[in-house]
């Protein structure tokens, strides 16, 4: 088990784009380095908390939205690129 935790820590931190995992509620469970870079934040500022917690009302509902797309079908979403900036700012664009 620890073998392959280590793996995966290994993988998800050498991957060039921002990777996380939320329970069915919302609550984040991890983020690779890149997503802690990405936005000044670390799992252990959001651990637990749902987005609503630390992205701009907007962004946090878009997010919302995609997961709860995941949820009901299963599917693996390429969501146009809906984040914050780490001055707390909305980015939206296409991806």
């Amino acid at each position: 088990m620890r073998e392959s935790e280590e793996r995966f820590q290994a993988f998800m931190n050498n991957s060039p784009v921002v990777a996380f995992i939320k329970d069915d509620q919302g609550r984040i469970l991890y983020m690779n380095d890149v997503m802690e870079e990405k936005f000044q934040v670390s799992l252990d500022e959001l651990y637990g908390k749902t987005d609503h917690e630390w992205l701009p009302a907007d962004v946090a509902d878009a997010v919302w939205a995609v997961d709860q797309e995941v949820l009901a079908t299963g599917r693996p979403q390429q969501p146009h690129r809906i984040g914050a900036h780490a001055d707390g700012a909305a980015a939206n664009g296409s991806s």
